[in-house]
């Protein structure tokens, strides 16, 4: 009996060591699996902070109230500290007696021309040697380019049916100019009969300006003044800088519906474009070969004829409506007859008549070399540009030799001089009590 209950204590005694063996297994496996905090660098125990809400600024909006929210839904702007609070804005009005000061900057630009008694031109001229006025009152020069700044110019070439017998001249003369183009210069070429056509846009690519020439066609009647009217204003107008217009047409217009002559020739005299016309010979119409009329229609409304020339129409008709109240007028005739005169007269170009093909190769190329030698002059007038008229301008240079070419003056137009007018002063704060 009592060996075997020793060795029954001892059989209990080894399950129960077992047992604590096992245990310390179990939880030495149970340490192990557990998640660990991560170290940091240096050996040190880090853990993640807490994330406390922060609490909002004073005057912030609630959560939920969107009555102050940024505009449109945009982010706020980031500012450093110390920049959150807003600048106070400077006061609209003007404090006691100070006086409101507009200032009128509007820059008057003339194209000049300078040569001598044999038409050979003056270079190398500098802002001093010249001398401006404007209705005899004398201007400072603000403004002044020498000869070497690039053009736009638009190459108007008259493809009604009156031009067949001239169609290959005016070919070969618009080359010749194209030939004599420096390579900043930009040009694009332009028809015109019963249509207004752009044959390409403003290039220097001599290439796709002379594929443009090889198009002109021959079409149908003749809208000169729509069609000068139009490049003026729509393609001209909006340039910068030094721009000319050259006009290839004998001068007869038969189915222009918008425009007459004092539209253009008012046109010209507000803008800031040299005009150029060269002139040929009108067809005889008994030696015209009319093309083919090609069914269906459209025909040319109206059919082109020629018109009956009419009474003067600039400067001596009477004011339309819209025109400047108290206008003068350059000197012009202001006939059909001498519309393209009139044309080169009001904006200091030069007016070019021609029988043969040598003389119109010899004007293109004349033309091309003027326009190197051009000079830009511009001055703020004195007198406000808020009273629409006519003002007269006049260029001198002080070289005994020299011999000046500009337009005589420019238009203020109404709309222009509304632009220009200045706001109503407020008055004084001591003056209202």
């Amino acid at each position: 009996m009592g060996t075997a209950g020793v060795g029954m204590g001892s059989g209990e005694q080894v399950r129960y060591g077992r047992q604590r063996r096992l245990l310390a297994l179990l939880i030495a496996l149970a340490v192990v699996s557990s998640p660990l905090p991560a170290a940091a660098q240096a050996g040190r125990w880090v853990s993640r902070p807490r994330v406390v809400p922060s609490q909002p600024p004073v005057g912030a909006p609630e959560a939920g109230d969107t009555s102050a929210a940024t505009p449109g839904g945009e982010r706020p702007t980031l500012r450093r500290r110390g920049e959150d609070v807003p600048r106070p804005s400077l006061p609209t009005e003007t404090a006691g007696d100070e006086e409101v000061i507009t200032i009128q900057a509007t820059l008057v630009t003339i194209p000049v021309v300078v040569s001598d008694d044999y038409n050979r031109y003056l270079p190398f001229l500098r802002r001093h040697d010249f001398s401006l006025t404007e209705d005899n009152v004398p201007q400072e020069i603000t403004f002044f380019a020498a000869e070497n700044v690039p053009f736009h110019v638009a190459l108007v070439l008259d493809v009604s049916r009156s031009a067949y017998l001239s169609i290959d001249d005016m070919r070969s003369a618009a080359e010749a100019f194209i030939d004599h183009l420096r390579p900043d210069d930009r040009v694009s070429v332009f028809t015109f009969s019963d249509r207004i056509r752009q044959l390409c846009p403003f290039t220097s690519n001599q290439a796709e300006l002379r594929r443009a020439v090889a198009r002109a066609k021959i079409e149908g009647g003749t809208r000169l003044y729509d069609a000068a009217y139009q490049i003026l204003d729509g393609y001209l107008a909006p340039i910068e800088g030094r721009k000319a217009m050259i006009l290839l047409t004998d001068g007869e217009d038969t189915t222009s519906r918008s425009y007459k002559p004092h539209n253009v020739l008012d046109r010209v005299v507000e803008s800031d474009v040299l005009v150029y016309t060269v002139q040929y010979p009108s067809a005889d119409p008994s030696q015209i070969i009319q093309p083919p009329i090609l069914f269906p229609f459209p025909l040319p409304f109206p059919i082109p004829s020629p018109r009956p020339r009419r009474r003067p129409l600039f400067p001596f008709n009477p004011p339309q409506t819209g025109r400047s109240a108290g206008r003068q007028t350059p000197p012009v005739l202001g006939l059909e007859e001498t519309f393209l005169q009139d044309l080169a007269v009001v904006s200091g170009g030069t007016h070019n008549p021609f029988t043969d093909l040598g003389r119109a190769r010899t004007i293109f190329r004349a033309i091309a070399e003027e326009l190197r030698h051009v000079y830009v002059l511009g001055y703020y007038p004195t007198r406000g540009l808020d009273q629409p008229g006519y003002r007269r301008v006049r260029v001198r240079v002080n070289r005994p030799e020299a011999r000046v070419r500009a337009r005589p003056g420019y238009v203020v137009t109404e709309a222009m001089a509304r632009r220009n007018a200045a706001p109503a002063t407020p008055l004084p704060s001591n003056a209202r009590d």
